[in-house]
């Protein structure tokens, strides 16, 4: 089965905003910690399109994943 990757859920309102809080779900046989090692993203970096696909792009390179989904979330203080 080929990799699923997609930005789709990426708001364009994201892009420029620091990164508030990441959070792994779906993922049974990965620590969170070696995805987040992996993707290299960080609470406190500045969102960017070209940020994110590295990091989906170094995920995909692990071979670990069949489907990878990176999506932002407004959180309710900003």
């Amino acid at each position: 089965m080929p990799l699923q990757a997609s930005l789709i859920g990426v708001g364009a309102d994201a892009i420029g905003e620091p990164i508030a809080e990441i959070r792994v779900s779906g993922n049974d046989r990965t620590r969170k910690d070696y995805i987040l090692l992996e993707s290299e993203l960080e609470v406190g970096q500045i969102i960017s399109l070209q940020r994110l696909k590295f990091a989906l792009q170094e995920l995909r390179d692990t071979d670990l994943f069949t489907n990878i989904h990176m999506q932002t979330e407004r959180l309710e203080n900003g």
